[in-house]
């Protein structure tokens, strides 16, 4: 659920600099609450950032968005689209994160009440998970998704959304990183990549 490619090609421009730094990937499960285990289990992570507070000790370095997009089931009568609208929805049963969690997530969910009441939305508690796409493969309903999951589920066909909305990603570390990990996120390589 946290797409690993933008933080390998950091990964081998800051390999060229010093090649005796190592690296290790840490699983997780998505239940665990992995802004608590920075700097505990692991030093950084790289995915979404619209959904942090203030006091959660976070400090991120941005790297890009990824694009919203609709995640349809395959059997869905709207799966061969090349392309879909908000409006195209009406009538159809939406998965969105609940309110509360993200901000730009609330600011969807608002414009869609308002504009587009015939949408029905069901609300994923908490965070996407593995769960949530299957949900959405076995019950046909659309999922408010981003780009970087186009390949997470068989039974899923990501389609581009025409609304262009986007959502910040980048490395996600602790404020209290220690003084290595802060020299490798603060790199002008992380700044070529965004280039």
């Amino acid at each position: 659920m946290y797409p690993i490619d933008p933080f390998i090609i950091l990964w081998n421009r800051n390999l060229q600099k010093d090649p005796t730094m190592q690296f290790r990937i840490i699983p997780f499960s998505e239940d665990d609450a992995y802004h608590k285990l920075l700097n505990n289990k692991f030093d950084c992570i790289i995915g979404p950032y619209n959904h942090f507070r203030s006091t959660d000790n976070i400090a991120i370095r941005h790297l890009g968005a990824y694009h919203f997009c609709l995640a349809v089931p395959v059997q869905h009568p709207l799966h061969d689209r090349p392309q879909l609208s908000f409006k195209e929805l009406e009538g159809h049963r939406l998965r969105m994160l609940m309110t509360g969690i993200s901000p730009l997530n609330d600011n969807i969910r608002n414009h869609l009440i308002t504009r587009f009441p015939q949408i029905h939305i069901v609300d994923i508690q908490g965070h996407y998970n593995m769960d949530t796409f299957n949900a959405c493969a076995e019950s046909g309903d659309i999922l408010l998704s981003l780009d970087c999951w186009k390949q997470v589920h068989p039974a899923l066909i990501s389609i581009p959304l025409e609304e262009t909305y986007e959502m910040p990603y980048g490395l996600v570390y602790s404020k209290e990183s220690p003084p290595n990990i802060i020299w490798l996120i603060g790199q002008k390589v992380c700044v070529a990549f965004l280039n």
